[in-house]
């Protein structure tokens, strides 16, 4: 049997991630925080599917899930881990929640590294080789190469899960483990409603002209979005192979993605940030001078 686990399989990439393996022939091991979706999920995804049910700041949970698989598994291993779960906080670092700021790195950060360090072992983390080692596909992000304002809780969080995924590429290469980072731009998922409900403008702060706009910037973003199956496509193409790359960036245009992030220098891409938002702020007072 071919097995692999996904967290954070409620919606978005982790519900199409296992939904395309589960048409591959694949048994799934999906993650979810409620004991409801998990019911739900079950019904939904068929036999093939075990769902756990867990939090990534929770060592605990994640331990006793982990030895749910490793029964489940009945000495057989994992073939492959997709570190999905994650949030997004947003704000000026200026005043960004701290509590808030906190949970972005605990659930993006260190939740992958609990679930990695829990589940390592069933992907063959141990000397001699194992003959069919796993794979690990950490989803990052473009936002983990390029920071946005406003947007830097979550662009932390997505620096770090490179970083991470580079230094585990490296050290896991004994056991023959392949560590890959999936970088998405933005994704056609329910997460675009749940950004605009949750918009903090920061009223009263120097920040709030320009943060009103942020729903439109929001759903100009939809509209770029791509097809979350899209990305499990891509997790699967470099899942078949014996060598995959160490990075995927999953976007409408690839081309205009690799210019910003290797040919643009920091400096000129700083001015007309900068300038844009300066524009907000001159349109503001000149609405209120009207």
């Amino acid at each position: 049997m071919k097995n692999i686990l996904i967290t954070g399989v409620s919606s978005g990439i982790g519900l199409a991630t296992a939904q395309f393996f589960l048409e591959q022939g694949f048994f799934v091991y999906g993650s979810v925080r409620k004991k409801e979706d998990a019911d739900a999920l079950q019904k939904q995804l068929g036999d093939q599917f075990f769902p756990l049910v867990f939090d990534v700041r929770s060592n605990e949970s994640i331990l006793a899930a982990a030895k749910k698989v490793e029964d489940h598994l009945a000495g057989a291993g994992l073939l492959a881990l997709v570190n999905n779960a994650g949030i997004a906080v947003s704000g000026p670092i200026q005043l960004v929640d701290l509590q808030e700021f906190e949970k972005q790195l605990d659930v993006n950060v260190m939740g992958l590294v609990r679930v990695s360090q829990a589940f390592l072992p069933m992907l063959g983390a141990a000397l001699p080789k194992r003959a069919n080692p796993g794979k690990i596909f950490n989803i990052s992000s473009v936002s983990g190469l390029f920071t946005a304002p406003f947007l830097g809780p979550y662009c932390a969080s997505k620096y770090a899960v490179e970083a991470i995924s580079d230094a585990m590429r490296r050290e896991l290469s004994i056991f023959g483990i392949r560590v890959v980072s999936i970088e998405p731009g933005p994704i056609q998922t329910p997460i675009w409603e749940k950004a605009v409900a949750q918009t903090n403008t920061y009223p009263g702060s120097d920040y709030e002209p320009i943060l009103r706009s942020t729903e439109k910037l929001i759903k100009n973003s939809k509209a770029k979005s791509i097809p979350a199956r899209r990305v499990a496509e891509v997790i699967f193409k470099a899942f078949k192979r014996s060598s995959p790359k160490a990075r995927y960036i999953v976007t409408k245009g690839k081309l205009g993605q690799w210019l910003l992030f290797n040919l643009v220098p920091y400096w000129l891409v700083d001015y007309f940030i900068a300038n844009a938002l300066q524009k907000r702020l001159d349109k503001d007072k000149a609405r209120k001078m009207a």
